[in-house]
């Protein structure tokens, strides 16, 4: 993938919506672009990766952060700001200050490609050149490519995991709790995930990388095991989401995830 393939990226940010949330409008325009920018990433293979880094800073004043990339791994990271800054820059340097590379052009969306010969830790410098109200806000998304994910064998992965559904966990937006579970998958692959509990009606929502979604409750109907079957038609990373039938509910559970290489 070339920068000049991201042309269309630049007309998808421009359309992006401007909303107002718990952040600041203009934390949430940043938080608009990158959730855009990973829509004009994923054909090309690159998922999310991690939260996504922001700050503000003043008119030609720049700030530091760190992140660890690993090696052989083709990565895009994305910079973009509010829309009183016309001009921000990205550079990556490695752990001796070497540039790695950079993007200094006149525009509000640099875009670093890079794939680290190894797993590393490296630098991120981000610099505000043009920003007509301070401070403006940015945001740099970490995107990986499709190497990021590890070579699958025949013989089958089973992860296996003890869990409780408790009052703090996070909640869906129908205010149930849930715990989160992730693995690697491609088209071909099968995955078979096992949820049992006693304490509580459990519930499973299998997330593909692209956020379609397979949900079970009361496989063969018991109302204390869920389970979904599924052969995998996406690559990336999957989520399997732990939570109950109705709000509220806590306890402990057990869930296995079985993934056999298409």
């Amino acid at each position: 993938m070339y920068r000049l393939t991201l042309t269309v990226f630049l007309a998808l940010l421009l359309a992006a919506p401007i909303q107002a949330a718990a952040q600041s409008q203009w934390e949430q325009q940043v938080l608009d672009q990158l959730r855009t920018a990973g829509e004009v990433l994923r054909p090309e293979g690159y998922v999310f990766r991690g939260d996504p880094h922001t700050g503000s800073l003043r008119n030609e004043t720049s700030e530091d952060f760190t992140l660890v990339l690993d090696g052989g791994v083709p990565f895009a990271l994305v910079g973009v700001c509010d829309v009183d800054c016309t001009d921000v820059d990205l550079a990556l340097m490695d752990a001796s200050g070497s540039q790695i590379d950079s993007d200094y052009e006149l525009d509000d969306y640099p875009v670093i490609e890079v794939t680290p010969p190894q797993t590393a830790r490296y630098t991120v410098h981000v610099y505000m050149a043009e920003c007509s109200t301070e401070p403006c806000f940015y945001g740099v998304g970490v995107y990986a490519g499709g190497a990021a994910r590890p070579a699958v064998s025949s013989a089958p992965s089973t992860q296996n995991h003890r869990g409780q559904l408790q009052r703090g966990d996070q909640r869906l937006p129908s205010e149930e709790y849930y715990d989160q579970y992730t693995f690697w998958g491609s088209p071909g692959d099968v995955v078979v995930v096992d949820l049992f509990s006693t304490e509580f009606d459990p519930y499973l929502i299998l997330v593909s990388p692209s956020g379609d979604d397979v949900q079970n409750d009361d496989y063969e109907g018991s109302a204390s095991r869920s389970r979904i079957e599924k052969v995998l038609n996406e690559s990336g990373e999957w989520r399997v989401l732990v939570t109950s039938y109705r709000p509220g509910e806590s306890g402990a559970y057990e869930v296995s995830i079985t993934t056999v290489g298409g």
